[in-house]
Order: C-alpha cells, then structure tokens, then sequence
C-alpha cells in the first residue's frame, strides 16, 4: 500500500478526502439555496454522489500522473461508478458519479464495455475491466477506511477486483431511455449539481454568494414600482424610458425569491448588459452581479491589464469562469447564455 493519501488535484495539492469535503460544502449551500424547487430525494443522493465521485482517483496510474507527469489512459469517473455501484447506490447517483465529466455516449468511457457483444466483451473486454480496477489495489485498504468513516456499507468492497461492471446499467439508460424515463429530473438536478458543485470547489468557491440586501437610495417609490414589489407570480410591465423599470423587476424579482434561487436579468446586446452590470453593481456589492456573453473573457482582460500579460490572463480566466458558475445570485445574460447549457 502507499504511504499518504490519495491526491485529488495539485498545484496546490489536494488529497481526495480535501477535495471532497470542499466539494460537499459547495454542494450544501447549493442544496439551501434550491431547497424549495428540487425533488425531496436530490439532497440524499447528492451527498452520496460527491462523496463517491472522484473515489477512483485513487488509482495507481492516476496518482503516477499527478505526482512524476506523463499520462493515464483511463477514465477515473469509471472506477468511481463501480465504486457507487458496489455500495448499492441509486442509479441516479452512478449515472451522475460516471457522467460529471463526460456524457455517458461519450467515447472514452468506452472500457465500461457497452459498446461491445458478449463475445467480444467475454474474450477481451472482461480482461481490460479486470485489469482496470487492480488499479485500486495501492489504496484500497485506505478506500475502506474512508467511506466506512463517512457512513456508507463498505462490506461489499472487498477486493477491487471484485467491483461491478457497469455495462448492463450504462445499457440501461442511454440518452433516449433518459428523456423516457420518470427518473429524468432527479438526474438532471442531481448530474447539474454534482458539477456545479466539483466545478465552484475547484476554484476554491466553497459556497455561492448570497445576495445582500440593496442599497437604494431612493425615498418613495412609484405606484408601479411598489405594486411591483407586491405581485407573486407572473407579470408584464410596460413604461416609458427612464421611468423605473429596472428597479421595478428587481423588487419583483425579490419579492418572488423563495431562498437563493439565482435571478436572471435577460437583455439582448453586450452594450446593454455591461451598462446594467455597472448599474446594479452600485444597488449590490459587486460580486453579486455576474455578466454572462461572448466577449466577457475579453473585457476581463482588458480591465485587469497592467503591462503584465499573464497576470491578466489569469485573472480574467478565473473571473470568467466564475461568472459562468453557481455563485453570483444576479446574473446578467442574453438569451443565448441562458439557451447553450442545455
């Protein structure tokens, strides 16, 4: 067995159970601040989902590969979902532990063998599969231990060799047979906030930000704005340029808040959003407002450049890619932001 244990990430160095907790802590707050729109079974699943999901990172050639270089041909999302099936974990939640990287058509999660006939799978796939999980072999005694520690029924892990082979269940639910199934919103809620979560923890964003209460400086609102304030449910608004509009969707949009739901400020030019991100950044403080369209990297970098080319690379990247994520509660969009994801 190896000494130590297994990393997660480095540069900085992070060992699984690290990256894991951190990993829970995003997805808790996650879990608060959608409480009122998710099925009541989500929470549970998700726990266990991203407790399990990077398990087969403890795999030799994986942890050669973060500590001496070079490269690991496997897919670690795999073992991690032998790993989830082995414990007796929903579906959902293997589907979701094997799918947080990659689809599961994808092409390199071809090894779980689906893809192939008995014949071939019984003459040459089995053995590779075999030969997969001996990777495990180095931390297995570690592996135990952990997930023992964190609640799950370990007495079924007994050797890595011994692990489930997922073609019969990656069969079970391609991509049609999802959009068929009565599972279909667990999974997409449980699979988004899996990545989600991996996604905001890796960055080092273990929660999302929750919204301040605004800064107005106004002393009596308008007939409109203050009915607007009022109305659950739907609402059309018409009014001139100028009039309070702006303000007026927002005290609707808080008024219509159950928790920390995120609000979506649609407009349809880059012009148009960078003014009203500047606009609400003066009513919240400025790391509730996120702007989300093609050109944000680009400003980003040219906001934050100084003469030093890979300092402002690195900043913009890392702002943008956090407006992209599930942190900032406001966030400032075209409609085609809001339409790539799915």
């Amino acid at each position: 067995m190896q000494q130590g244990e297994p990393l997660a990430k480095t540069d900085p160095s992070q060992t699984l159970a690290e990256h894991a907790c951190e990993v829970w802590g995003a997805a808790k707050a996650m879990l608060n601040a959608l409480q009122h729109a998710l099925p009541p079974e989500v929470a549970e699943m998700l726990k266990q989902a991203v407790y399990v999901h990077d398990v087969g990172k403890a795999a030799k050639g994986f942890q050669s590969m973060l500590r001496t270089g070079g490269k690991w041909k496997h897919r670690h999302e795999l073992l991690s979902g032998a790993v989830a099936l082995a414990l007796g974990l929903p579906d959902e939640v293997v589907l979701a532990v094997l799918t947080h990287h990659v689809s599961l058509d994808h092409g390199s999660l071809a090894s779980a063998g689906h893809k192939l006939t008995e014949e071939v799978w019984s003459q040459h796939g089995k053995r590779q599969w075999h030969k997969l999980l001996h990777e495990l072999r180095d931390y297995w005694q570690w592996l135990q231990k952990w997930l023992a520690e964190l609640g799950f029924e370990v007495s079924a892990l007994r050797q890595p060799e011994e692990l489930p082979e997922l073609r019969g269940l990656v069969r079970r639910y391609s991509r049609e047979k999802v959009r068929q199934s009565d599972k279909r919103h667990t999974l997409l809620f449980l699979r988004g906030l899996l990545l989600a979560a991996d996604h905001l923890a890796s960055g080092h964003h273990t929660a999302p930000a929750c919204l301040t209460a605004p800064r107005w400086h106004i002393s009596q609102w308008h007939l409109f704005q203050d009915r607007m304030a009022h109305i659950c449910g739907d609402v059309i608004l018409q009014a001139p340029t100028g009039s309070g509009k702006t303000e007026a969707a927002i005290l609707w949009a808080l008024a219509n808040r159950r928790g920390e739901e995120r609000i979506f400020y649609v407009l349809p030019t880059h012009a148009s959003i960078n003014a009203m991100v500047q606009r609400l950044r003066r009513v919240f403080d400025d790391e509730m407002v996120a702007p989300l369209h093609a050109r944000v990297l680009h400003q980003e970098f040219a906001s934050h450049f100084d003469g030093c080319y890979n300092t402002a690379a690195d900043t913009a990247k890392r702002r943008s890619d956090l407006y992209r994520q599930f942190y900032a509660p406001i966030k400032v969009l075209t409609p085609f932001q809001i339409i790539k994801p799915f």
